[in-house]
Order: C-alpha cells, then sequence, then structure tokens
C-alpha cells in the first residue's frame, strides 16, 4: 500500500494450489515463480558483522534462513512485528 506497487503473496511451504488450476499446475508455476524471484540479480545475503540490524517487510520480500556454525559462533536474534496492513493480492 505504501508504493503502490503489486506483490503476490506466495510461499513454497503453504501454498498448495491457485484458484482455477489443479495442484500440478499451481506447482509448476509455484517453481517458476520462486526461480524467478531466487534470480542472482534479485537475491541479497548478508554478510553479519557485529552489530549489525536488517529490517525487511514480509509483505513484498522472499526471505529465508541460511545455516551457520552453531558451534564455535553466537547470534542473538530477536523479532519485531510491526503493525500494518495485511497482504492484499
Amino acid at each position: 500500500p505504501e508504493t503502490g506497487r503489486k506483490s503476490l503473496f506466495l510461499s513454497e511451504v503453504f501454498t498448495r494450489t491457485f484458484e482455477g488450476e489443479n495442484e500440478e499446475e499451481s506447482q509448476t508455476l509455484i517453481s517458476e515463480l520462486m526461480a524467478f524471484a531466487e534470480r542472482p540479480e534479485f537475491v541479497y545475503v548478508h554478510q553479519w558483522t557485529p552489530g549489525d540490524m536488517l529490517i525487511w517487510d514480509n509483505r513484498s520480500a522472499v526471505h529465508k534462513a541460511m545455516p551457520f556454525d552453531e558451534e564455535n559462533a553466537r547470534r542473538r536474534m530477536h523479532r519485531t512485528t510491526i503493525r500494518g496492513e495485511r497482504p492484499f493480492l
């Protein structure tokens, strides 16, 4: 709503079908959309340094956790949710 740009609320884990499509057709389209979204020119991988803080808009970003060295490194993470509009498309 802030930018006026359209976005697609999509999850490989939770989205099973699109209205009017069967599951096989839907899963094919989901795979194609995710492959597009994961192209290198759209991907940001953060190289963490102490004191870093990242903020993103879950309504218009695909994100996932990356593995890290849990035996030799520590990390402290907090999640904050800001009240606002839900995805509407």
